[in-house]
C-alpha cells in the first residue's frame, strides 16, 4: 500500500490503514482550520481497491480531497484511451487481471507516462513532491 502526501511547504510519507480514517482526519483538519494542503500523488490499486475509494472502476477516476485522480495502466493511459484501444483490438477489459491499475493525480501523468510506473513510486518513496517530479520528469526530455 503507497500513498504519498504532499504538504505545499514540506514532503512527507504516510501508511494509511484505512480511507475511512484519513478521510475522517482530513474532514477533522479541515473543520478545525489545522489542514495545510495535504494530498497524495499515486494510489497503487493495493490501497484504493477494496477502500471506499474503489468507486473510481465505475468511473475511470475519482475526485479525492478536492484533486482529480484517474486510473491509469502501467504505462500511464487512462481507462477512456484503454477502452478507445481496447474496442478496436476486439478485447472485453482494458486493463488485464494482473496488471497495475494505479490512481493518479491528473496533473501527475504526464510525468508517470515519462518516467514509467516504477520511478514514480521510487521518487515517491523517496519524498519527492509533485513539483520535484515534474522538474524530473521535465528533464529527463532533454
Amino acid at each position: 500500500m503507497l500513498i504519498q502526501s504532499v504538504d505545499t511547504n514540506t514532503s512527507f510519507s504516510m501508511e494509511c490503514i484505512s480511507a475511512t480514517s484519513s478521510t475522517r482526519k482530513v474532514a477533522r483538519a479541515r473543520k478545525e482550520g489545522t489542514m495545510s494542503e495535504q494530498y497524495p500523488l499515486i494510489m497503487t490499486e493495493e490501497y484504493w481497491a477494496n477502500s471506499q475509494i474503489s468507486i473510481a472502476r465505475y468511473y475511470g477516476g475519482i475526485n479525492f480531497i478536492g484533486h482529480r485522480y484517474l486510473i491509469v495502466n502501467k504505462d500511464g493511459k487512462d481507462l477512456f484511451e484503454l477502452s478507445i484501444e481496447t474496442d478496436r483490438a476486439g478485447r472485453t477489459k482494458a486493463i488485464e487481471t494482473g496488471e497495475p491499475a494505479d490512481l493518479v493525480l491528473v496533473s501527475l501523468i504526464p510525468s508517470y507516462k515519462k518516467l514509467g510506473r516504477d520511478k514514480i513510486i521510487e521518487l515517491v518513496k523517496q519524498g519527492k513532491t509533485e513539483k520535484e517530479i515534474k522538474q524530473i520528469a521535465k528533464q529527463k526530455k532533454k
